[in-house]
């Protein structure tokens, strides 16, 4: 048993304490300052905390089944960028983060092979 546990944790509850701590973990990494310092919201550091925001729309959602992602768009396209071809967050959101996530399968199966 885990010392950290009140009582034994299946797989499956396993998985959830670890998603829970990755959603945490990237929640904190989302404030990181030089994501909040830029010229245009298009810039590498901007972009990068979109992901970390991303990623914790996308672990909510499977540990809740509630998505948030309609929500976080809204609020990304109130975001104006600088540049005009960039137009706002959601656009850089579309451009950048969306093609660079990952498509991880929510599983407890062990991968075969």
């Amino acid at each position: 048993m885990n010392p950290h546990a009140t009582r034994p944790l299946s797989r499956g509850d396993k998985v959830t304490v670890l998603k829970l701590m990755e959603l945490q973990r990237h929640a904190m990494l989302i404030y990181t300052s030089c994501g909040w310092l830029f010229d245009d919201l298009s810039g590498i550091e901007t972009v990068q905390i979109l992901q970390y925001a991303v990623r914790v729309v996308q672990l909510a959602d499977q540990l809740f089944n509630d998505s948030l992602e309609p929500a976080l768009l809204e609020c990304l396209e109130r975001a104006k960028g600088n540049i005009p071809e960039h137009r706002d967050g959601r656009a850089v959101n579309e451009k950048w983060v969306t093609p660079a996530m990952l498509d991880i399968k929510d599983t407890d199966k062990p991968a075969e092979g």
